[in-house]
């Protein structure tokens, strides 16, 4: 329980963590700079050494964000984060987005109301529990208007 409570601590605070990761790994990179150095290789060759044998900066602050944060939200956040940057780059295409998402909920509202009325409400009659259906054998589903006489009688 604690861990869930220290991880949405972390998913609001999470610009502070990462300015200190960031600083933490420089710090780290000069330190092991700085070790080469003693060792007897240049200040460019010691910070090469140190890049090489730190690793990737960026597969390093992504596992950072796994496990200080709550990983499905933030990636949640960068999918939508992404998504509204590209749209927001073509006007045209956000338009038609937009346009074909507001006629597929229309379309689907206007059928489920016709089908809710017709289908799944209850018949309004006075006794319902006294309506049939009737229909012929093999004929045609409709009655003449004295076969409806006769048997509504």
């Amino acid at each position: 329980m604690r861990r869930l409570i220290a991880r949405i601590k972390a998913f609001f605070g999470a610009e502070s963590l990462d300015r200190d990761f960031d600083q933490e790994m420089v710090a780290h990179l000069e330190l092991m700079a700085e070790d080469y150095r003693r060792r007897g290789l240049s200040p460019e060759e010691a910070l090469r050494e140190a890049r090489l044998r730190f690793g990737g900066a960026a597969q390093l602050r992504e596992a950072h964000r796994e496990v200080r944060g709550v990983p499905v939200v933030d990636g949640v956040l960068q999918d939508v984060r992404y998504a509204v940057r590209t749209l927001w780059k073509s006007p045209g295409f956000f338009s038609l987005a937009v346009l074909t998402l507001a006629l597929g909920i229309g379309v689907n509202t206007a059928v489920f109301t016709v089908y809710n009325a017709i289908v799944l409400r209850p018949v309004q009659a006075v006794e319902p529990e006294r309506v049939m259906q009737m229909a012929h054998a093999g004929r045609e589903p409709m009655f003449s208007p004295p076969e409806f006489a006769y048997y509504r009688e």
